[in-house]
């Protein structure tokens, strides 16, 4: 629901709804706005081809996605709300990422009961940490990449700076950390 709070709002307003017919289906949402995508079945909206690909997370078919810009070619990654990505990307130019925790944190937490053994075990089923971030990374083509930014950090089991320095020092690769108010130009090209 945190995700599809305002759907109705957006749609009663002529916006149109993509998602998947499973997330949906759990929110009771119909009409002509919702309309209905499917992993690895790309469509075109404007400018953009999106490929949305399956994701792992507590939720009915969550998905993520591979944006690309016509006019210039170039790929943004977004996923988020998934502890793992199996499928592997070429030439990539922008991730916007999910980072939630840092494993050693979130055991620590819930060792000296800052989060409940059952948040602890629903963080390890359906968050990204650090860990499988770093593990994503490297399976990946990241050659083209120009920006990392990462997103959907937790309050209490996370730490940006430590994420933010330890995705860098793997990738060499201009890393952000989402915070609110943030802008960011995202072009490698000069127009």
């Amino acid at each position: 629901m945190d995700h599809l709070k305002y759907a109705s709002n957006f749609a009663l307003n002529g916006i149109n709804i993509y998602a998947s017919a499973g997330t949906f289906k759990k929110q009771n949402l119909v009409g002509h706005r919702f309309k209905v995508i499917k992993a690895l079945q790309q469509f075109e909206i404007g400018n953009f081809i999106i490929l949305p690909f399956g994701t792992q997370h507590d939720a009915e078919e969550p998905l993520g996605f591979l944006i690309q810009y016509k006019p210039t070619g170039e790929k943004l990654l977004y996923a988020t709300d998934t502890y793992y990505i199996k499928y592997k990307f070429k030439e990539l130019n922008y991730l916007l990422i999910e980072c939630n925790y840092i494993k050693s944190i979130a055991k620590e937490n819930m060792q000296n009961e800052i989060i409940n053994k059952t948040r602890y075990k629903r963080l390890l089923e359906s968050h990204m940490s650090l860990e499988n971030l770093l593990e994503f990374l490297k399976a990946n083509d990241l050659r083209h990449v120009s920006k990392i930014l990462l997103c959907h950090l937790s309050n209490t089991n996370a730490s940006s700076n430590i994420m933010k320095e330890q995705v860098y020092k793997q990738t060499k690769i201009e890393t952000v950390i989402a915070e609110s108010g943030l802008t960011l130009k995202l072009n490698q090209y000069p127009f």
